[in-house]
């Protein structure tokens, strides 16, 4: 599948960034931090944000505000799912807005990170394929 893949390469980009074994405690406290300018308004940007962000606290093995990585992970593909259902984006589009979003998403710090990680699980959208 694709998207196995992309995930695979954005967890390979980001082993560059936050490192795995952040204490999950502290994670957890600091979740309701958010990135500047997040949410962004448009769907594609949103959910680009949040598939990298999601991405990221996985391979963190973190657990924003008691999300551990198979809800982040339904949530990634929610995302996914509705930028190409409701955002009417091709896959190539979708993978291209993401792989475009990890370097510049990769050094939020990580209370910023997880914040918007748990913000992205609890807003995770329910694509209409009839939309």
């Amino acid at each position: 599948m694709r998207y196995v893949t992309l995930v695979g390469a954005l967890l390979g980009l980001a082993a560059c960034g936050p490192s795995g074994g952040e204490d999950n405690e502290s994670a957890n406290s600091a979740a309701t931090s958010l990135p500047s300018g997040f949410p962004q308004a448009e769907l594609s940007a949103r959910g680009a944000e949040c598939v990298v962000y999601l991405g990221l606290s996985i391979q963190a093995n973190v657990t924003p505000a008691g999300r551990d990585a198979p809800i982040m992970q339904q949530a990634a593909d929610q995302w996914q799912a509705a930028m190409r259902i409701d955002g009417h984006m091709s896959d190539v589009e979708v993978e291209q807005l993401i792989a475009s979003s990890v370097n510049p998403l990769s050094s939020t710090s990580a209370a910023q990170r997880d914040g918007a990680s748990a913000w992205c699980v609890d807003n995770a959208p329910e694509p209409d394929p009839e939309g």
